[in-house]
């Protein structure tokens, strides 16, 4: 898709806590580099959050997982990635874990603020529901980081996303294992409904995008593609 030339305005635009494991750039020095004009105001901590200021007109654009409360939104899916069951012990690594096999070990999570809103959690509960289990974590943390340090000395497993396997977050002791039935961290760009995007806003998504594509045809990529590039110009052109 063709660039613009930008004299002002401001792009605002959401993003997923982990948005740099699928990125592997810095958004605002790439977009700023581009377009000195242009204010940036990059927002969010959890997809919940993102989608919910999207939603409310706060931020025009965000790039969050799935799902998410979807009534006052218009969504593209550009990709998805395959949550991972990590554990510290090497006997528990050996067969892919059933949703009953996770809720009967010791369980490091995060997003603990989100716990009941925050996309992968959700999806880990209602899976459970449906098993007549619950999930009940002896230790719950805000970061990945800080779970899966946890989780490295032993107090717990958890889950995470397949390119966070390939960051430094991942200590050398862990392993990470697809579980019995796969789960995925679905991405996908979300705006209010019907609403036009700024062209500063719209650049700076079309900037994830080609940030995200750019990154997964590398040798560190670990999501699958989902959706075309037309299906995003139709997107951003509303």
């Amino acid at each position: 898709m063709a660039q613009l030339d930008l004299a002002g305005g401001t792009a605002t635009f959401g993003l997923l806590r982990n948005a740099d494991y699928y990125l592997r750039t810095n958004l605002a020095q790439r977009f700023r580099t581009r377009y000195p004009d242009v204010r940036i105001r990059l927002v969010g901590q959890n997809s919940a959050e993102t989608a919910q200021a999207v939603a409310s007109g706060t931020v025009e654009d965000g790039l969050v997982t799935l799902p998410v409360p979807d009534e006052d939104l218009d969504i593209v899916p550009p990709a998805r990635d395959e949550l991972l069951y990590v554990t510290a012990d090497a006997a528990r690594a050996l067969t892919s874990p059933t949703i009953d096999d996770f809720c009967s070990v010791p369980l490091v999570l995060y997003d603990a603020h989100y716990a009941t809103t925050d996309p992968a959690r959700r999806q880990l509960n209602e899976r459970a529901q449906l098993a007549g289990r619950r999930i009940e974590p002896v230790i719950e943390v805000e970061y990945l980081s800080s779970a899966l340090a946890l989780v490295s000395e032993g107090f717990g497993d958890s889950v995470m996303c397949r390119a966070a396997t390939l960051s430094d977050a991942m200590p050398a002791n862990l392993r990470a294992v697809p579980f019995a039935e796969p789960l995925y961290d679905t991405l996908a760009l979300v705006r209010r409904r019907g609403q036009i995007l700024s062209p500063a806003t719209r650049e700076m998504a079309r900037m994830a995008w080609d940030s995200l594509v750019e990154h997964q045809s590398g040798p560190h990529g670990t999501a699958e593609i989902t959706a075309s590039t037309g299906q995003l110009r139709r997107f951003l052109a509303g």
